[in-house]
């Protein structure tokens, strides 16, 4: 759940690149006279980003007069997202546009597509629009699918200030750790529920828990090296200082959750890690 700049593109320039060769001159027509309708619902589609506030843009509102759903669904598969149409530069920008490539809704996944933050299917007129279209991995994009979601929105949506994100390890006979929102108390009830809704819709707690058991893995022998010459605090110690590490690179990894989370277990400092 990281937080990306805007694409630069603005949306009158991404559909006008889109229908630039656009030859049926009756469709050429009608996707020039919905030129007005774009604009109007890219402002109201702005507005409503720049307040974190979606629920006030309906389906119905968003429509085109003269220009079908799936006439618009075809524009952004066959004009915009398919190699060698006249938006795919638009598009291939947008892809880059996250840090290393990372899908910033999970923050783990590799960004292989772009995913509709409102789908295209209800809201024709955001189809090529580049404030709506989200670099995102498979896995994300699929969890989504078209359903209307209020998750957080990575170019509006900054919630990086301060940490939010905790694991919780469980003194079991094998390692086992949960990560959980814990929303800091300057959030508004609204807020702590998007957030929480968008850790559900995208599993991120399976997928951490995943990456987690590896990590835990791949950390046990230089934790017992670490135990056998200055104890628990040594491994203590340790896992504080990774923890830092990964919080100067992202405030709330998983990593840097985990850590604090182990960290914070005695029975895994005292040689739970072992299992």
């Amino acid at each position: 759940m990281w937080t990306v700049p805007l694409p630069a593109c603005s949306a009158d320039a991404a559909y006008e690149a889109c229908i630039s060769k656009v030859k049926n001159t009756e469709l050429k027509k009608r996707l020039n006279d919905a030129r007005s309708e774009i604009s109007r619902v890219d402002a109201s589609y702005r507005k409503a980003g720049l307040a974190r506030d979606f629920s006030g843009l309906r389906p119905e509102h968003c429509g085109l007069t003269g220009v079908s759903t799936e006439e618009m669904k075809r524009v952004y598969d066959g004009r915009m997202a398919a190699q060698g149409s006249p938006g795919r530069a638009i598009y291939d920008t947008i892809i880059v546009g996250t840090p290393n490539g990372i899908c910033p809704l999970c923050g783990q996944g590799v960004v292989k597509t772009l995913d509709h933050y409102l789908p295209k299917s209800l809201y024709a007129a955001l189809a090529v629009n580049p404030a709506n279209l989200i670099p995102a991995c498979s896995d994300c994009n699929k969890a989504k699918s078209n359903a209307v979601e209020d998750t957080l929105h990575p170019y509006y949506d900054n919630i990086e200030h301060e940490p939010w994100l905790r694991a919780e390890h469980k003194e079991t006979e094998t390692a086992s750790v949960r990560f959980f929102v814990d929303p800091p108390a300057s959030w508004t009830p609204e807020f702590v529920g998007r957030v929480t809704r968008h850790f559900r819709v995208f599993g991120l707690n399976k997928l951490y828990i995943s990456n987690a058991a590896q990590h835990i893995s791949g950390m046990q022998l230089r934790l017992s090296l670490l135990a056998e010459s200055g104890g628990a605090e040594a491994v203590r110690t340790y896992l504080a200082n990774e923890e830092e590490s990964w919080r100067a690179v992202h405030l709330n990894s998983w990593q840097a959750a985990l850590l604090n989370g182990l960290a914070r277990s005695d029975w895994f400092c005292a040689g739970g890690f072992r299992l």
